[in-house]
């Protein structure tokens, strides 16, 4: 066997199955879809025209220097810190203040309402109005920064475009000029403090030169060579004095004299090495004193100097920030946008009411086509009976179509019906069927008449039994009126063939239920029961019961383990698959049944691709089984 799949059938099954749902919530989704729309549409209305500006900005990361001198504002910040820094400037509620006092009060608005409200506001809360229209946006790898201004005036609009970023350049240029004024302030007290420091200094150094007799600082240098002529003699006399110590005696008159000129020149070396050093620590003090005075009048020439410089810079109005282009008034609203508005709103619309119909599908536990009750109860789909559609079908009895409007498309449904009977088992011919439900009003009794109608048309001998012994309908479609039938038989021993009535389409015989007994159960759990349906099937083709609904009363699944096969009957967008999974459980678990299949009843259904849709027969809710309905 081949056990191959093809996905792409498989895919289109499932599509068609989406499909399907899509159609049959199509009132959901147009409804919802309207609905949203609409409320867009109203909304967009009335929502007041509300204008944008722009105004576009050049923020350079370095300002021209006219002068070369290092910024006294300058920062280390890094340039993603730096622009950081500046979009927060440009967004804050100082430009704000700024910009509100220069339109004289900013007056508020909405979208609703426009500039209605006349209470009167604080300058921070009109700053904070402000902020809320407006929006920096940096233009992504340029230095260009767009300030976005929203109003329903579109001049006004323009205007604060415009007029925030001139806000923005003054307001850097005089936070600059602020920090030039704290910088030359703060110079001027350096100069005061350099001036005196180098006044004090140059006193103390000319008060030194006053006490130690100081003229000119190069008239007051050492002389070494005197002291080094003094050594040199001592060294020579001490020479000389031992090379006539070998030839003459200490008291001998040289030797004296060399001495005595030995401590002569001892007293001058000392004396001028004493000298030496006083005018060496002179010396070192006052050069001590001199370079203080030097570093002093550098200090405060170069405080000078920059306190020039920096008033200069002051004086120059000169910024990294330039307008590029300048907003103009806006001529068309840039909100709302209705075209758009209406657009998200249509395919918001589609897409959640989609979603809705598939949750609600998700949801619903009723069978609607015949891939339902493959795919939920795993039984055989035998046929799938429409609704009248046609005018001439409409005015015919549902139970009796086939026989009036044999030629319609519900009677080839129940001719389809019929063919997938005999064709369940082809060893084994199915005489004895019974039609039965979960639930009361899903169609079997008119689906057993039109099948024993239809099975008649093609020259079959065929029975129709009612074996609803406790709400019988078929003796009243018939519009027979019979005091005895399967009852009497069963209780009564009353003659099988003078409760066979023939009806007016040939080949087609009626038992009607009789009286309703007390204990039907036990009347067709009966040995006479089965005894009379092996009577029956020597007489007749086919036998065609209609049973009571499976849930309501056990008398179907006492006739199940008695005929060759059984039907269940699902009404279309009605019956809930967990109430069919019940009657088929309870069917299949009786020995000696069969289930053959179920039938889907009263379904609405236009082909388009391949596609049923499903709705309500009579558009009213189920009845308890028990009260008198309406025919189905």
């Amino acid at each position: 066997m081949n056990d191959f799949k093809n996905p792409f059938l498989e895919q289109e099954i499932d599509l068609r199955e989406y499909l399907r749902i899509l159609y049959e919530r199509r009132w959901l989704i147009i409804s919802f879809t309207l609905i949203l729309c609409t409320l867009s549409l109203i909304r967009s209305f009335m929502m007041k025209p509300i204008y944008n500006a722009e105004t576009r900005i050049l923020i350079e990361r370095e300002e021209p220097h006219v002068v070369k001198i290092e910024e006294v504002s300058s920062s280390d910040f890094s340039g993603r810190e730096y622009y950081q820094t500046q979009y927060r400037i440009l967004k804050s509620r100082a430009i704000a203040e700024r910009v509100d006092k220069s339109l004289g009060e900013y007056t508020p608005w909405s979208e609703w309402k426009g500039r209605k409200d006349a209470r009167p506001l604080t300058g921070q809360q009109r700053a904070e109005a402000l902020l809320k229209r407006i929006a920096i946006k940096p233009l992504p790898n340029t230095q260009l920064v767009e300030i976005n201004v929203e109003d329903i005036n579109p001049q006004l609009a323009a205007k604060i475009a415009n007029l925030w970023a001139e806000t923005y350049i003054s307001y850097v240029l005089d936070t600059k000029f602020d920090a030039t004024q704290y910088a030359s302030g703060w110079l001027q007290e350096k100069i005061k403090e350099a001036k005196k420091n180098l006044e004090g200094s140059e006193l103390e150094l000319q008060k030194y030169r006053k006490e130690k007799s100081i003229l000119d600082t190069g008239s007051e240098k050492d002389d070494p060579a005197v002291l080094n002529e003094l050594l040199k003699r001592r060294a020579e006399i001490e020479i000389e004095i031992s090379e006539k110590s070998e030839y003459f005696k200490e008291k001998h008159p040289e030797i004296i004299g060399l001495k005595s000129e030995l401590g002569s020149v001892n007293k001058k070396i000392n004396s001028e090495t004493d000298s030496e050093i006083f005018m060496k620590d002179k010396a070192i003090q006052y050069n001590i004193l001199k370079r203080e005075v030097e570093s002093n009048k550098e200090i405060y020439e170069s405080l000078l100097e920059r306190i020039r410089e920096t008033e200069v810079t002051g004086e120059l109005k000169t910024t990294n920030i330039r307008i590029i282009d300048k907003a103009p008034v806006p001529l068309k609203p840039h909100r709302p946008r209705k075209k758009f508005n209406l657009i998200i709103a249509f395919l918001i619309g589609i897409c959640a009411s989609s979603g809705l119909a598939f949750i609600l599908e998700s949801l619903d536990q009723t069978l609607k086509n015949p891939e339902d009750i493959k795919n939920h109860l795993k039984l055989a789909s035998l046929a799938s009976i429409a609704l009248p559609r046609e005018a001439e079908d409409k005015n015919a009895k549902p139970e009796l179509i086939s026989s009036e409007r044999p030629n319609s498309t519900i009677s080839e449904s129940y001719r389809s019906l019929r063919t997938s009977i005999m064709f369940t088992s082809v060893e084994h011919k199915r005489k004895t069927i019974l039609f039965t439900s979960s639930g009361p009003q899903e169609g079997k009794t008119t689906t057993a008449i039109n099948l024993a109608i239809v099975m008649a048309q093609a020259g079959e001998k065929v029975l129709l039994l009612d074996g609803d012994l406790r709400q019988p309908r078929v003796e009243k479609i018939f519009n027979f009126s019979i005091e005895h039938g399967i009852t009497e038989v069963l209780a009564k021993d009353e003659k099988l063939s003078s409760v066979i009535h023939k009806t007016d389409i040939k080949n087609l015989d009626l038992i009607a239920c009789g009286a309703i007994p007390p204990n039907p159960s036990e009347l067709l759990g009966s040995r006479k029961m089965r005894n009379l349906l092996k009577e029956l099937e020597t007489r007749y083709d086919r036998i065609i019961i209609d049973a009571p609904p499976t849930l309501a009363v056990t008398d179907p699944v006492v006739l199940a383990q008695m005929v060759d096969g059984t039907v269940l009957v699902v009404r279309a967008g009605e019956t809930n698959r967990n109430a069919v999974l019940k009657a088929k459980e309870i069917i299949q678990a009786v020995k000696g049944s069969s289930l053959i299949g179920a039938v889907l009843a009263m379904v609405e259904q236009d082909k388009t691709g391949g596609h049923y849709y499903y709705y309500r027969y009579y558009g009213k809710k189920y009845g308890h089984y028990g009260q008198e309905k309406k025919k189905t």
